[in-house]
């Protein structure tokens, strides 16, 4: 019993020791290290693609005009321009990794202008080519 709960404990330490900012590939890490060593949460262009605004009767909370759900990757989205630059990132390289049967559903054919902002401003996704997206 008692060695059980050490191999569990053992496992989920080494499982932790891989993952960093809740990602398990280390090319995620450093993307989103370097993305935010940058500032490109608070990035002019990343918050005019995003249609961010500060609302100054809120006490200048930001938040996007979009009202549509499916247009962030991250629940939070609509309202944290760090949250959907992560969960964009992430998406990147998911889709890197696993491509989507439907090439119309990859990162780089839904979010054409999120991914030049990456590739001019991440040298880790700089080598990330371009896509024929068959829809577009």
């Amino acid at each position: 019993m008692l060695s059980k709960l050490f191999t569990i404990l053992f496992l989920a330490s080494i499982l932790l020791s891989f993952t960093f900012n809740g990602y398990a590939n280390p090319l995620i890490n450093d993307a989103i290290q370097e993305a935010t060593e940058k500032k490109l949460g608070e990035d002019f262009l990343w918050k005019k693609l995003l249609w961010y605004k500060t609302d100054r009767l809120k006490f200048f909370q930001v938040k996007s005009a979009i009202i549509n759900k499916d247009f962030f990757l991250d629940k939070q989205g609509q309202q944290d321009s760090d949250t959907e630059l992560k969960a964009s990132i992430n998406k990147v390289f998911l889709d890197q990794s696993k491509p989507p049967i439907d090439k119309n559903q990859d990162f780089r054919c839904l979010y054409p202008a999120r991914f030049l902002f990456f590739k001019n401003n991440l040298a880790s996704l700089s080598n990330v080519p371009f896509i024929k997206c068959p829809d577009y």
